[in-house]
């Protein structure tokens, strides 16, 4: 069977899943949707049952639940531990985070630097791993926490953004056994930006402490100029969830996004705060009844009641945006997760980089304006479904982005380019900085 062929075969599947019915073993099998194999089902034929066994073998080790890989996760979780330098290049939902996870949890390297885009998802994933008791022989900290390690610590993870690795005193980890590195499509951007300046200087880095494991997580995509550094590349366009892409008229957008909110987790993606501000305008007459509860009483109080915000959250309406306080930031994605109160959040690109929530229906802002970021549109499509939970996630948008988030795309190493290359490492040559301040007359004074 072709492989086209085969992949939407496997999405019918899982619309007959999506929808409640069950589906027999051996076609679950055949497909690799082995995670939505039923294990208590006793009744099978011999070939069922030799299907189920292997499914044991693949099961995930860092959690109590009996989840369990698919054959490709399990083939991609084999190359980790083989190759010292991997790139898992796979779709947002293929679970790179749980099969790192399961890396550090089996392997259990004693020095582990894991490089994340934002400081909230360094929260979330700190919290995670605290929370798990298979991982509580770590020492896992932040730049802000790094004070109180002892040098004779033996198993050391930091967590945190570019930024607050290199303000780290490196002395504190030594040699570093796995460095991972999320997200790292952004090494792409051209160090002109000082963000990606600080994120090549990262990667630069865990190549010249020769750290005995290197893993690059990203999309699915075409890698260009990472060859230099001898990376193997494990790519894969496996999926066990699906996404079903609908275009609305614009008229019926807030209706459509609102009765769905009402009984399915919905997310509306917007351009910026302004966006989420205006979508209160456009859902205000459909208010029937607020919702004032201690946390609305307490933004009422340390911020501003006709704060939209505040004005959303009684509508019963979440929001998420990388201009509010982080304890807000924090306790709305909690109430989305964890709440069925909740059902409804507005966010900006802070809900695609900044943490690791999901829902089955993902709405796109009629004026959503960036549509060329195309790395943008794939991360925050990819919250759309979950893997045991929602085989199916609904993009729904006024305008056709199937075509721009399904296409393959190419992340090109910027540093792979010898001027890009040449100014970092100028950078941080002594010389040639000393040399720069003479000419320029600049004066530098030792530190006391």
């Amino acid at each position: 069977m072709s492989g086209d062929k085969y992949n939407k075969q496997r999405k019918r599947m899982l619309e007959r899943l999506d929808k409640g019915q069950e589906l027999p073993i051996i076609e679950l099998g055949m497909y690799d949707l082995t995670p939505y194999f039923r294990t208590d089902v006793f009744d099978v034929s011999l070939s069922e049952a030799i299907m189920l066994n292997k499914n044991a073998e693949r099961r995930v080790g860092h959690v109590e639940e009996e989840i369990f890989f698919s054959p490709p996760q399990y083939d991609a979780l084999k190359c980790l531990f083989q190759m010292d330098k991997v790139i898992l290049s796979a779709p947002t939902s293929f679970g790179k985070t749980m099969l790192i996870k399961e890396y550090i949890y089996t392997a259990k390297p004693n020095t582990i630097v894991y490089i994340v885009p934002t400081n909230a998802l360094a929260y979330e994933l700190e919290i995670s791993f605290k929370e798990n008791e298979h991982f509580s022989e770590y020492v896992i900290f932040d730049k802000c926490s790094a004070i109180e390690i002892k040098h004779d610590e033996e198993k050391l993870f930091f967590i945190g953004t570019q930024e607050k690795f290199l303000e780290l005193d490196r002395s504190i980890l030594g040699e570093i056994d796995l460095f991972v590195i999320d997200e790292a499509y952004k090494l792409q951007d051209s160090i002109r930006s000082q963000r990606a300046y600080k994120l090549s200087e990262t990667f630069l880095d865990s190549m010249t402490r020769n750290s005995n494991k290197v893993f690059l997580l990203t999309p699915k995509a075409t890698l260009v100029g990472f060859d230099k550094y001898e990376f193997f590349i494990y790519k894969s366009d496996f999926n066990a969830v699906e996404k079903n892409y609908i275009v609305l008229e614009e008229i019926n957008f807030y209706d459509t996004l609102l009765n769905k909110g009402q009984e399915e987790k919905t997310i509306l993606f917007c351009n910026s705060p302004k966006q989420i501000n205006a979508g209160y305008e456009k859902i205000k007459d459909t208010i029937q009844s607020e919702n004032v509860t201690e946390f609305v009483r307490l933004l009422e109080t340390e911020i501003h009641p006709d704060w939209s915000v505040v004005k959303l959250l009684k509508a019963g309406i979440l929001t998420h945006h990388g201009q509010m306080p982080k304890y807000v930031q924090n306790r709305m994605i909690n109430l989305f997760n964890e709440s069925e109160e909740y059902k409804v959040l507005f966010g900006t690109n802070s809900i695609s980089e900044g943490i690791n929530t999901v829902t089955k229906n993902l709405f796109i802002h009629p004026e959503y304006t960036n549509m060329r970021d195309i790395l943008l549109l794939k991360n925050t499509v990819g919250r759309a479904g979950r893997l045991g939970k929602y085989p199916i996630g609904y993009v729904y948008s006024i305008v056709q982005v199937e075509d721009l988030i399904e296409n393959e795309i190419t992340i090109s190493l910027a540093i792979a380019d010898e001027e890009e290359l040449a100014e970092i490492e100028d950078s941080k040559n002594t010389d040639k900085i000393l040399q720069f301040c003479e000419e320029q007359g600049i004066v530098i004074r030792a530190r006391v």
